[in-house]
């Protein structure tokens, strides 16, 4: 590959990396969250006071949101680096390379300009049709 495809893994390489980090912070944020209150369901049972505004699923938003971007960081390499080849890959056959070359000082085939000329003529005699009824 070239080197603007390695930048481009590169930098999605570099922001996976941070997405796992912030993934796994997040996940031993929750099994902390969840043993804390396992240990107070066990000391204190009903009579204790339970937050309302409990820190889990602010955490599994997060990893919601990480594990969404992993997944799309994924998808997008693998559609660039596929482009990449594609871009790099030589012509199938050297044919299919003439095939799509169009020189453009190359005369135009009889069929076409007899096509043209006749859509020319068609539209001029309504007009010489008009001048000559007035």
């Amino acid at each position: 590959m070239s080197d603007s495809s390695d930048k481009v893994i590169f930098e999605f390489e570099r922001r996976r990396g941070w997405c796992v980090d912030r993934l796994k912070t997040q996940l031993e944020k929750i099994k902390k969250i969840t043993e804390d209150d396992l240990q107070k369901m066990q000391r204190v049972g009903t009579s204790g006071y339970y937050s309302q505004n409990h820190d889990i699923l602010g955490c599994a938003f997060k990893i919601w949101t990480v594990s969404y971007e992993l997944g799309v960081l994924k998808a997008m390499e693998k559609d660039i680096t596929s482009a990449f080849k594609e871009l790099s890959a030589p012509a199938r056959c050297e044919a299919d390379a003439i095939k799509s070359f169009v020189d453009p000082f190359s005369l135009p085939n009889s069929e076409d300009t007899e096509e043209a000329t006749t859509n020319v003529e068609e539209k001029a005699i309504p007009a010489e049709k008009k001048q000559n009824e007035e």
